[in-house]
């Protein structure tokens, strides 16, 4: 392999990772049950847009307390090592996260800065202030069904370098999107069931 070619793959994971743990990463149990997701990418000119809708059979506060728990995203999140929050001002946090991307046989560490403002258990948001991708905008919006399961709906803009959007395309985008939904939905289940039961 040459160095040039090396390079560049480095340089693809690291993006690649940028943008999956802003769409937070894959964690499976075989034990807990695969919940279905709709999922729609649009790619127009350099942007990606994102749409994904899911229901999971656990409350809106359970839902609620596995997005917004930053400073433990690495004990569920494969490739997250560590995530600080830098600064917090009422329902405002700018976080810094720091991880590890895996492509292949290589692997390489990221960071990135977001800020995030939380309407709560209801609306989260999320801009990257800084990273390997130029823009990405996220908005994820919680509500309870007639069955009390709670809703995610999910809508991301997401800009990259101009030559990830020529090599991966948007199927890569919907598989990882879904699986990332997935993993989310696991995590929420697995903390409801290991809830106490309410009075």
């Amino acid at each position: 392999m040459s160095a040039r070619l090396l390079n560049y793959l480095i340089s693809a994971k690291y993006i690649i990772g940028a943008i999956l743990i802003s769409l937070i990463s894959p964690l499976s149990y075989a034990d807990t049950p695969t919940q279905d997701v709709h999922v729609q990418v649009d790619h127009q000119d350099t942007v990606f847009h994102v749409t994904a809708h899911m229901e999971v059979p656990v409350p809106q506060s359970i839902a609620w307390l596995v997005l917004t728990d930053f400073t433990h995203f690495s004990t569920f999140l494969h490739n997250v090592k560590h995530v600080n929050v830098v600064s917090q001002q009422g329902n405002r946090y700018r976080i810094h996260e720091v991880g590890e991307a895996e492509w292949g046989i290589i692997s390489m560490e990221y960071q990135n800065i977001r800020d995030i403002t939380l309407e709560p258990q209801y609306r989260i948001t999320s801009n990257t202030i800084s990273g390997t991708v130029k823009s990405m905008h996220t908005e994820m919006r919680l509500t309870n069904s007639n069955t009390d399961n709670v809703i995610l709906d999910y809508q991301a803009s997401i800009e990259p370098d101009s030559w990830l959007a020529d090599i991966f395309g948007s199927d890569f985008i919907d598989s990882e999107v879904k699986e990332q939904f997935q993993s989310m939905a696991r995590e929420m289940i697995k903390r409801y069931h290991g809830a106490p039961t309410q009075p």
